[in-house]
């Protein structure tokens, strides 16, 4: 039986700062291609460093309740929309996200690593002076810091974010080159239940993350021999759900 894909839990609109697209094309084109349904992770980086291009990581949350809420009862015979967000991690920013957390219901959390002591690798300047290697590994370590520091999320996003950007473009990257940081790191999201159940109300969200979990687990476990490539995506055969959620070095197909 092929596999497909049922949800989407990791999308930007542009309520986002590096989105254009109005969330009701997006859900739109979810619909046409028969996805069950979809979570709006818009982007929430306080303390992000000057950019080239000023952008903006703020999120006008009100307006983004709103509008999706809006679109979600538009859209109730076609398609479910949920309501999540993306957290650009530091640990000093912990206590913040704590209180939000606590004050607004999101459906779907991700944190993620998007700022390393100050700097963001999506540019140039991170990497300048330095070995390429040394770069990967500051950005791994400091997601062993933003965990250590918060771990209210429901899943950590994108772990390898920063070998999209390094000017070898994942040339010289591999998961045995860094095992015993990325290793780290399972074991570290693992432990705190990041792909357990988590806020989401859907049953069938709540079970492919439960079972994506037992997967990296069972194989964190077994030595992560099979942790190759640059990203990852868990899927969940037809009749279950599609978390949409990035993960390091792996493809993981739950059966």
């Amino acid at each position: 039986m092929g596999q497909k894909i049922l949800w989407d839990c990791h999308m930007h609109s542009s309520f986002s700062a590096d989105s254009e697209t109005p969330m009701e094309n997006m859900i739109q084109a979810a619909v046409d291609n028969g996805l069950t349904g979809i979570c709006f992770t818009e982007h929430l980086d306080p303390d992000y460093p000057e950019t080239p291009e000023n952008l903006d990581f703020s999120l006008d949350i009100p307006a983004y309740r709103q509008r999706l809420f809006e679109l979600a009862d538009a859209f109730r015979d076609q398609i479910t929309v949920n309501f999540g967000i993306e957290l650009g991690l530091q640990p000093h920013l912990s206590e913040s996200f704590s209180g939000l957390l606590k004050e607004i219901p999101f459906d779907f959390v991700i944190g993620s690593s998007h700022v390393v002591h100050g700097y963001d690798p999506y540019y140039p300047s991170y990497f300048e002076g330095r070995k390429e290697s040394a770069c990967y590994m500051e950005y791994f370590e400091s997601i062993l810091e933003n965990v250590a520091a918060f771990d209210e999320m429901d899943v950590y996003g994108h772990i390898d974010y920063v070998v999209r950007y390094g000017n070898g473009k994942a040339e010289g990257y591999s998961y045995q080159k860094y095992a015993d940081e990325i290793d780290e790191i399972l074991k570290a999201v693992i432990e705190r239940g990041m792909l357990g159940c988590g806020k989401t109300p859907q049953t069938e969200l709540n079970q492919a993350k439960q079972q994506a979990a037992e997967q990296v687990a069972k194989t964190a476990k077994s030595g992560l021999a099979q942790l190759q490539g640059k990203q990852a995506q868990f899927k969940v055969e037809e009749g279950r759900a599609y978390t949409g959620i990035n993960f390091p070095s792996t493809s993981v197909i739950v059966p």
